[in-house]
């Protein structure tokens, strides 16, 4: 009697309950359909009906300051929002290539016309080549985010070339970590910190998702004017500071006792958010950071490289759909190709030994991603290990190109993309690519880099 008396309102509440939940679900719809409509109305770079500026990367015509005990300078952004010149959306006339990667491609550390793809840009002119190189590397931009900014930026600049520098070690670490299994992340942790993993996992899904439906609206409040005032330029060095205290509250035990070895100077600049945070964090959590590569062949590194070579393959697609080439060329890391910042990176706290001036593997795994992928590779390595004994190309703590860096970087690839290689060179990787092909000075396999 009494499951006959409430089946009615059991019925009702399940009823409310279904009604209640596809309301929620058409609400989510709706609003992630309406995110899409007005990133389309309102995010279009370059475009004079634009009434917000947005830019590719970052907020369009900002200035930054960025100083450290090592470097001083200002960064500038063009109309189209990275760090440039002006440059005319669409196709033009003469060769225009755009060049995707991180920190060591934006010129982190010296002047807008010190980074490599502008150097580039004056050897070819010099060579009597009609020419423009985009500068599209952004500050922690990972392969993930390649990707990102190659499906922003192909479409609109419509380039002949797409040069992807992935930095040695860096990135090969960085798809290390991202994908980790819950399972490998807790095998080095102390119990002590599952709760802040799981925690951080937690929040690295939520912000995934919510970047995944809502993302026109993230890039609209992340690129706001109130960030950068027009009159003022402002320093990242308190944001620096602030991170240095929360790295530094946060350290496990075993974290600790490796930052309390670090030398007084680094702990002082970190102290003072004049070294990047990033970079002690970093070493006193993974101190084999830049010794992952060389893992780059055994199962668990192999994984990493299927990662890269995915990502390599999707702006592969998106070059070709729109009539471009791309060219793969590892950017060459210090502590692999130079003596004095193999010294200096150990007192940052990382772990090295000195076969790794001399490894493969920084190329080897992305050579060996760029087959998968089917994408043309190249590498200056050589080169570069050829000046290994010179203090002048690398910041000895900040670890990146000095100006010299990205010229002799510069330098070494103008060759590379002049020459014309065979067309008749196979892109269909082997079965089981070792390393089979030690570093040249300069060369380049796959399709020509131009036509």
């Amino acid at each position: 009697m009494n499951s006959d008396n409430t089946s009615p309102r059991s019925r009702a509440r399940t009823r409310n309950l279904g009604l209640l939940s596809l309301s929620a679900l058409l609400t989510l719809l709706l609003s992630i359909g309406v995110d899409r409509l007005w990133g389309l109305a309102v995010f279009r770079p370059g475009s004079p009906e634009t009434r917000r500026p947005i830019g590719l990367i970052s907020l369009p015509n900002s200035k930054v300051s960025y100083v450290t005990e090592e470097f001083s300078f200002i960064a500038t952004t063009n109309s189209l929002g990275f760090r440039d010149g002006e440059l005319e959306v669409g196709r033009r006339r003469g060769l225009r290539i755009i060049a995707l990667g991180d920190s060591f491609t934006y010129g982190w550390g010296v002047g807008d016309s010190d980074s490599w793809p502008k150097a580039l840009e004056r050897n070819l002119r010099e060579r009597r080549i009609e020419a423009e190189v985009a500068n599209l590397g952004w500050p922690g931009l990972t392969p993930s985010d390649y990707v990102e900014v190659a499906e922003k930026a192909i479409p609109l600049l419509k380039p002949d070339l797409v040069i992807l520098a992935v930095l040695q070690g860096e990135d090969f670490a960085q798809l290390w970590f991202e994908t980790q299994t819950f399972g490998e992340r807790l095998e080095k942790l102390s119990p002590g910190r599952v709760p802040a993993l799981l925690k951080s996992m937690l929040q690295r899904w939520i912000d995934s998702s919510v970047r995944c439906a809502y993302p026109n609206l993230l890039r609209y409040l992340e690129q706001s004017p109130a960030l950068a005032e027009p009159d003022t330029v402002p320093e990242v060095s308190a944001s620096w500071l602030e991170a240095a205290r929360r790295v530094e509250s946060d350290l496990a035990p075993a974290e600790r006792r490796r930052f309390n070895r670090l030398g007084i100077e680094v702990r002082m600049h970190f102290r003072r958010g004049r070294l990047n945070p990033t970079l002690i964090s970093r070493a006193v959590k993974a101190p084999e950071y830049y010794r992952l590569t060389e893992e780059c062949d055994t199962p668990r590194g192999l994984r990493v490289v299927e990662a890269l070579a995915g990502r390599l393959a999707r702006i592969r697609s998106l070059a070709e759909k729109h009539n471009a080439r791309i060219l793969v060329v590892p950017v060459p890391f210090g502590a692999y190709v130079n003596r004095p910042a193999w010294e200096s990176i150990q007192t940052l706290g990382y772990r090295v030994d000195a076969r790794m001036l001399s490894s493969e593997a920084p190329d080897e795994a992305v050579r060996n991603a760029a087959l998968r992928a089917r994408v043309a590779f190249a590498s200056v390595t050589d080169g570069f290990r050829d000046n290994s004994r010179d203090p002048s190309l690398y910041f000895p703590m900040d670890t990146h190109f000095t100006a010299s860096g990205h010229k002799l970087f510069a330098d070494l690839l103008t060759p590379l993309i002049m020459a014309r290689t065979s067309s008749s060179v196979s892109l269909v990787p082997p079965e089981n690519p070792g390393r089979t092909r030690p570093a040249a000075r300069g060369y380049v396999e796959g399709h020509e880099a131009l036509r």
